[in-house]
């Protein structure tokens, strides 16, 4: 599997985008109107050198801004979306503790969750009853 890393850049009314890594005697430039269209032609592009070239593998088109400060801010939203994911699951983790702590200390389903700010529907998800066997 091949990874290739096209940069487009604002020209006019149009987006120049240039793809890294295709063989130096193939055209490396495509462009496109809109951000999707500038994505599809700079996989056609590799799809083409690809038959030209006789290259017979896997790969992938990664689109990404040209201007160093756009890509560092969706880098930023990269990051922090990853940290939100993270911060989430933890969440979710200490709310099945608690859950199974409260329900195992007495609490009413309906209690437990009056007081953990969820569903009771929610609690009986994170903190099922046992039956006996």
């Amino acid at each position: 599997m091949r990874d290739y890393t096209a940069t487009a850049t604002r020209s006019g009314n149009w987006w120049a985008v240039e793809v890294q890594g295709l063989p130096d005697q193939y055209v490396n430039a495509t462009q496109g109107a809109t951000w999707a269209e500038a994505q599809e032609m700079a996989e056609d592009l590799v799809r083409l050198t690809h038959e030209f070239a006789g290259i017979d593998e896997d790969y992938t088109v990664v689109l990404r801004p040209g201007d160093e400060r756009v890509s560092h801010a969706l880098e930023d939203l990269a990051a922090a979306r990853e940290r939100q994911k993270a911060a989430d699951a933890a969440e979710d983790e200490a709310l099945r503790r608690a859950a199974r702590a409260l329900t195992r200390h007495g609490f009413t389903v309906r209690d437990a969750a009056k007081l953990l700010g969820i569903s009771y529907q929610r609690v009986s998800q994170l903190a099922p009853r046992r039956t006996a066997a």
